[in-house]
């Protein structure tokens, strides 16, 4: 079956009859917006000439488009009302050729020809537009206001105001046109043309607009002011949708200004402003803007996928494209180095040590010094005996000297003896002094009396040397010498014999003590058989080796003896014995040979030195090598080292293993940045850098998008770098400028996330801005349309219907749709978000809306309805799209099953 929907014909399937009425009726009013084509019988009058028949051909259609609302409506539904019903713009057109009024009845080709099609359009809709007025004082005490306002221009200055509406209507024409070639046919910027147009003209002074003010300020809402105005009765303007998309977005933050600020701060991607706000409300709009726009879903995918990208890079620039295993090869490299610096130490000392050993040890064999010091002390003596002989050949020995004394010393002594010990009286003394023949007279030579003098000292040493000492023996001997000292004028007053004697006896005395008696005497001693009693290889070993007190006296003996040409054998022997009873050298083995050999060693006082700067040296390297020996354990141990936990960790656990398991993770990051520092090249430094964004980005991993992208948590990020330990270890390898970076970026992640994860709202806009001219058109359209289906039961209801749901869309296209694209165009522009972010709170812009907007207002939308109402004039304006368009638009073939 066919339908003649707007003048054209449409094939539809023979179900149509069997649908109900509200299906019949969606139904027509979805073809009849599809439609765009041409009809085949569209007339063009090439007969009429002048310009005027324009404006009269817009008088026609404003006057005839109430008839041809309702037609339309009862043809989509079924009702035949022929081609051309009373009342409607044909037989406007046919009565004013009856009256030999050209009407154009085609579309303009010139601008002048479409700006008196819209001066007619203007004048027509001023007696429909009286009749709107009754109707709309008629709703009540507000709406009677609103009327009588509106009228007062029309009644005090008529000529004004009809000049401002025609000059309305002229300019929506003009403006729709240039809009339509503008945007190659675009309906939307079309119909915004015409209202700029419409607004544009309509400059001159009118008592409409004073009207509209006055009924504007009588509203209720008065404590909103000029602004309320524009949002409730100015919506097709700019500066409404402006007013309206303001509020919504204002609406959303609790603090505009604040957020208005905020949004102005430096980013690092290309965040949207509600990702970059990160505030819920504006998050949830935007949305809701994408699940009900696919274009702009995809477009904010994409931006969100590269600013997600754009993030990671941001994270990643420090490191200069560096890798982790460039700090792992630098900070190996280091601990190699300082494993070969502590060794090297420990060789030093060890070397070190190792020559103050060396210098202990001795020159010679034992044997070899033993035998230099028994020489030494033999050529001492010999010195020593011949330097004796010199003193006693000074004494004169045939000079003759007394006996007196010697002899009446004796004589006491064998007195006072008594018989059984007369054996113990010396044979010398016994000899010479008992006045038997041949013994001494009264004078004697002194070689004589001295030579009895040393037989009887002689006697006296061997009495006590003996096995059993002789005291008595050793007591007669003794005093019967010191009778003979006497004699010789030794002792008592002193002589000159005497004087030499002493002095030739003193040296013998010492020479005695020194080499007769201790060690010297010891070891000099002879054997009755005339051998030595000690073998000269055994001299140190008999005396200074004993050690102690005996080893030390042993040494003040020799030394007496030999002076010191023995000192350096008996330090060389002392290092030999110290040597041997320590190899190898330790200092705890050292300190007991000092201990047994204290007093010698007090004796050598270098010796004493070498042996404790040996000790030193040695408890020095010892202790050296230990530590180094423990630091290199700990280099290789995980647990102890944190380059070791670095270079052996896991692949990708670097950073988390040796610092963040650590009991002290700054210190750990330190000595890990110290070290990278070293490397001059700067990309030991890098990687480490590398490493730590490597462990955050991992902590942070929020799975991947639908692409395969990487995705970030921005929650767990910036928590990271909030956190008091994290933070003071990213501190001692990043900069403040990088981590102050590092910060925004975990902020604008923050926001990349929210926005994933956030919820939608109701709609992008959810106010009324329309209410008042909602109120009056649909009021008006649904009178008309109800008038118009009357005498039959479903018509009036479906005619009115269809014709309040037209002007809605009309209204909506010219109002929700302006705010909303306003606020879906902010949503990717950030200039844009923070104006809209700023109160629109300029008295005299507001004045200057109102001015214009109710002088627009009628003139403009005679434009609309008699597009809108006129079938054949819909037609008309298609083909003239198609035929001012650069590129024409095909025909859209309609088939419902």
């Amino acid at each position: 079956m066919e339908l003649v929907i707007e003048g054209v014909k449409v094939s539809v399937s023979d179900d149509f009859a069997s649908l109900s009425p509200r299906e019949q009726e969606a139904t027509v009013i979805e073809i009849a917006d599809s439609l765009q084509i041409t009809p085949a019988n569209a007339e063009t009058d090439s007969r009429l000439e002048g310009a005027m028949s324009f404006l009269n051909e817009g008088i026609a259609r404003t006057l005839g488009a109430p008839v041809d609302i309702v037609a339309a409506g009862l043809n989509r539904v079924g009702i035949e009302t022929g081609d051309s019903p009373v009342g409607g713009s044909d037989s406007i057109r046919a009565a004013m050729g009856a009256a030999d009024i050209a009407a154009a009845n085609r579309a303009p080709q010139t601008m002048g020809e479409r700006a008196l099609l819209g001066a007619g359009e203007a004048a027509g809709a001023l007696l429909p537009g009286a009749g709107a007025l009754r109707a709309v004082g008629a709703t009540g005490q507000l709406g009677r206001e609103v009327a009588t306002d509106v009228s007062r221009p029309f009644l005090a200055t008529p000529g004004r105001a009809v000049a401002a509406e025609m000059a309305a209507g002229a300019g929506a024409r003009v403006g729709e046109a240039a809009a339509d070639r503008m945007s190659d046919g675009n309906g939307l910027a079309r119909a915004a043309g015409g209202l700029l147009g419409g607004l544009a003209a309509a400059t001159g002074p009118g008592a409409a607009l004073r009207a509209g003010t006055a009924a504007i300020r009588r509203t209720p809402v008065v404590g909103t002011g000029i602004r309320a105005a524009q949002a409730a009765v100015v919506p097709f303007t700019e500066a409404g949708a402006r007013v309206r998309a303001t509020d919504r977005i204002r609406s959303l933050v609790s603090d505009p200004e604040a957020t208005r600020e905020a949004l102005r701060q430096r980013t690092e991607t290309n965040l949207t402003p509600a990702q970059q706000l990160d505030d819920p409300n504006l998050l949830a709009l935007e949305r809701t803007a994408a699940e009900t726009d696919p274009r702009l879903r995809d477009r904010l995918a994409e931006r969100s996928r590269e600013a997600g990208q754009q993030a990671i890079e941001g994270l990643r620039a420090p490191a200069n494209g560096e890798s982790v295993s460039a700090a792992q090869r630098m900070v190996d490299v280091r601990r190699e180095q300082f494993r070969t610096r502590l060794q090297g130490m420990v060789q030093l000392a060890e070397n070190r040590a190792r020559a103050r050993v060396e210098r202990l040890d001795p020159a010679r064999r034992e044997s070899e010094n033993a035998v230099i010091v028994r020489e030494e002390i033999d050529r001492a003596y010999d010195r020593a005996r011949g330097q004796e002989s010199k003193l006693w050949d000074r004494v004169p020995r045939v000079a003759q000297v007394p006996t007196d004394r010697a002899r009446a010393a004796y004589d006491r002594f064998v007195a006072e003896t008594g018989r059984p010990q007369q054996s113990d009286i010396p044979h010398a003394a016994r000899a010479f002094l008992s006045g038997e023949e041949g013994g001494f007279a009264e004078m004697e030579t002194v070689q004589d009396v001295y030579g009895l003098y040393s037989s009887l000292r002689q006697s006296a040493r061997e009495a006590m040397a003996g096995p059993v000492p002789r005291e008595n023996v050793a007591r007669i001997a003794n005093g019967i010498a010191d009778a003979i000292l006497e004699d010789l004028g030794a002792v008592g007053p002193e002589t000159t014999i005497g004087r030499t004697i002493n002095e030739a006896r003193s040296f013998s005395r010492e020479v005695n003590e020194t080499f007769g008696q201790g060690t010297v005497g010891m070891v000099t001693a002879r054997q009755r058989t005339g051998g030595p009693n000690v073998a000269p290889e055994t001299t140190l070993a008999r005396s200074v080796g004993l050690g102690g007190v005996r080893g030390a006296v042993a040494v003040d003996d020799i030394r007496g003896a030999a002076g010191s040409n023995a000192d350096a054998s008996l330090e060389d022997y002392l290092r030999g014995r110290l040597m041997e009873g320590v190899r190898p050298f330790t200092p705890e083995r050292a300190d007991g040979f000092v201990s047994r050999n204290r007093e010698t060693l007090q004796r050598f006082p270098d010796l004493q030195a070498d042996i404790s700067n040996a000790q030193d040296a040695t408890r020095t390297a010892l202790d050296r090598a230990s530590r180094v020996a423990d630091i290199t354990r700990a280099l290789d141990n995980s647990r102890e080292s944190v380059t070791a936990a670095f270079i052996n960790a896991r692949a990708g656990d670097e950073i988390a293993q040796a610092v963040f398991q650590d009991r002290n993770p700054t210190r750990a990051a330190a000595i890990l940045a110290n070290a990278a520092r070293r490397d001059e090249t700067g990309r030991a430094l890098d990687g480490l850098k590398g490493g730590f964004l490597d462990y955050l980005t991992r902590q942070s991993n929020g799975g991947y998008s639908g692409d395969g992208s990487p995705l970030l948590n921005g929650d767990t990020l910036n928590g990271l770098l909030q956190d008091t330990r994290t933070r003071a270890a990213l501190g001692r390898v990043f900069t403040a400028p990088e981590l102050g970076r590092m910060d925004r970026l975990a902020r604008e992640l923050q926001g990349l996330q929210h926005a994933r994860e956030g919820r939608s709202l109701d709609a992008v806009m959810n106010d009324a801005p329309n209410s008042v001219i909602s109120l009056l058109s649909n009021t008006a359209a649904a009178r008309m349309g109800a008038q118009a289906g009357q005498g039959t039961s479903g018509a009036s209801l479906l005619t009115a219907n269809f014709a309040t749901r037209r002007m809605r869309r009309i209204l909506d296209s010219l109002t929700n749709d302006r705010a909303e694209l306003l606020v879906r165009n902010a949503i990717e522009d950030r200039e844009l978000f923070a104006a809209l972010l700023r109160p629109v709170n300029s008295p005299e812009a507001a004045r200057h809306v109102e001015r214009r907007l109710t002088e627009w207002l009628l003139g403009t939308g005679a434009v609309v309805a008699s597009e809108t109402g006129d079938p054949r004039q819909a037609s008309v304006g298609a083909q003239e799209r198609a035929e001012t368009s650069p590129t024409p638009r095909a025909s859209n073939a309609l088939a419902l099953p």
